[in-house]
């Protein structure tokens, strides 16, 4: 039987195996910068830390590829996003990992939500609307947009990656606040309900009939007859019959 020392040591360390493990398969699934230079931060002698220096290597050889394809400065080939998001990615970013405590500490209101769903949005990423809530679209589109730009993809995100989205999404914003509110007009408009039917129930009428004047409320019945006018015209024709009967 192992002293219980050496019981403890044995234990601790495969749960260090199972943790480096999990971590480097994770890095290796994703295959991003941001992803091997965790792994190395955590590990930097582990078992996979030689491949992992390799797979970084070629990564970063890659992206300086990239980078050097684009188009000179001052030449309109390249919108405003391709030129924010060729911007190299300081390293404070790379490796935050966000959590809901992160995203938290952000303090954003209503506003501020609605204003990152606009500028995921602006860069492809949909996230169902720019309502403020930030539900399981807005989520996916906040992964995917720190998978797009190497780094772990947590649906939550820091004050580092915040700051850098804006930094991206700056120069489009106002055409995209702009289409915003027009398309929240129009939404507006169609929502707007029919002018309301003006009604004349209530209302006073007067009618002559042999110098007397007739007053009384106007009121529709299902039949779409007025019933001050069925009496005016009974009067009439009572009249009429009665003159035709004492003639004979």
């Amino acid at each position: 039987m192992k002293p219980a020392g050496q019981a403890t040591a044995a234990g601790a360390n495969d749960v260090n195996w199972t943790v480096e493990q999990k971590l480097w398969e994770e890095a290796s699934k994703r295959n991003t910068v941001a992803h091997y230079e965790l792994y190395l931060q955590q590990y930097p002698s582990g078992n996979f830390a030689t491949l992992a220096k390799l797979n970084l290597d070629q990564l970063k050889a890659t992206a300086t590829t990239q980078v050097a394809s684009v188009a000179p400065a001052g030449e309109a080939t390249a919108s405003a996003s391709q030129v924010r998001t060729a911007v190299a990615m300081p390293d404070d970013v790379k490796l935050s990992v966000g959590t809901p405590e992160t995203e938290t500490a952000l303090n954003l209101d209503k506003e501020g939500r609605i204003d990152l769903q606009l500028r995921l949005g602006a860069l492809g990423h949909v996230t169902g609307g720019a309502d403020g809530a930030l539900g399981a679209r807005s989520r996916t589109a906040i992964g995917a947009w720190q998978q797009q730009n190497g780094m772990v993809e947590t649906t939550y995100l820091t004050q580092q990656q915040h700051m850098f989205l804006m930094i991206q999404t700056d120069p489009m914003m106002p055409q995209i606040r702009a289409q915003d509110e027009t398309q929240k007009a129009a939404i507006a408009v169609r929502k707007a309900p029919n002018p309301a039917r003006q009604k004349v129930a209530g209302q006073r009428v007067k009618r002559q009939h042999n110098g007397a004047t007739l007053e009384g409320p106007v009121e529709r019945n299902s039949g779409g007859v007025d019933p001050a006018g069925a009496a005016f015209a009974g009067g009439l024709l009572g009249g009429a019959l009665g003159g035709i009967i004492g003639s004979r």
